[in-house]
């Protein structure tokens, strides 16, 4: 499968008009830097193209909501710092909320717009207005419980 059968494979796989896909695939491509591997094959690409690909897969689906769970665990520390600076220029370029899991510290504290801390999956704390970011906003909240604040639309879960 191609690089762009690939991007493109969430929306065949909804039976979306070929023409709907092929423009999906393009601006993806287009957002993340893709334009000349789109006919190349995963395993002719590095490792931050092949991260690229799996993040443009999601973006030709326009979701609402992004769910990165540890993307960048696989990669070296140089590419992780790369890809961390990319993965907030994209959130920046969409607009849409990403729900970001790492157990990285410096990747939360970073990439950060707001941290909750799950600390055994029994109590929640968040972490408010990055990067000041100082005071933990204190109560305990149920599992799976966020607590939201107006105007930021990035949410990092660190696990602890």
């Amino acid at each position: 499968m191609t690089v762009a059968e690939n991007m493109g494979f969430g929306l065949r796989m909804a039976r979306r008009p070929k023409a709907e896909i092929e423009a999906g695939v393009q601006r993806a491509a287009k957002i993340l830097r893709l334009t000349d591997q789109l006919d190349k094959l995963p395993k002719q690409l590095s490792g931050g193209q092949r991260q690229r690909v799996a993040i443009g897969r999601a973006i030709t689906r326009s979701p609402e909501v992004f769910l990165f769970d540890e993307p960048l665990s696989n990669l070296d520390a140089a590419l992780r710092t790369q890809m961390r600076v990319e993965l907030s220029t994209l959130h920046a370029q969409l607009g849409a909320t990403m729900v970001y899991v790492t157990h990285d510290q410096v990747e939360a504290m970073t990439m950060a717009s707001r941290i909750v801390v799950l600390n055994l999956s029994h109590e929640a704390r968040s972490v408010a207005n990055l990067p000041a970011g100082e005071a933990l906003v204190g109560a305990a909240f149920r599992t799976g419980e966020v607590a939201t604040l107006p105007g930021h639309e990035c949410l990092i879960l660190a696990l602890a």
